[in-house]
């Protein structure tokens, strides 16, 4: 869910989440129960648990309770094959 993701607030587009550059941003994947340990290591730094790894090959976005993105990961690496010119619809 993007709504946890910390941000400024000037940026308010989803698409500014998901595409801004920025040398200071990191997506870790840390197993549930290492949670704790890692969240005391980066205490003090803008973090915040945005999602979940699951058994499924989907990829599903939020924001808050619109869904931004559902697609299979066939779809996202057939788009990205295609140069991002795919329509979803």
């Amino acid at each position: 869910d993007l709504a946890s993701v910390p941000h400024p607030a000037e940026v308010r587009a989803p698409r500014e989440f998901l595409f801004g550059e920025s040398n200071a941003r990191f997506v870790v994947e840390v197993a549930p129960e290492d949670a704790v340990v890692f969240e005391a290591m980066v205490s003090g730094a803008p973090c915040a648990s945005v999602g979940a790894v699951i058994g499924e090959r989907q990829v599903l976005l939020r924001l808050s309770s619109a869904c931004l993105v559902d697609l299979s990961v066939e779809q996202m690496r057939g788009a990205w094959q295609a140069g991002g010119n795919q329509d979803f619809a």
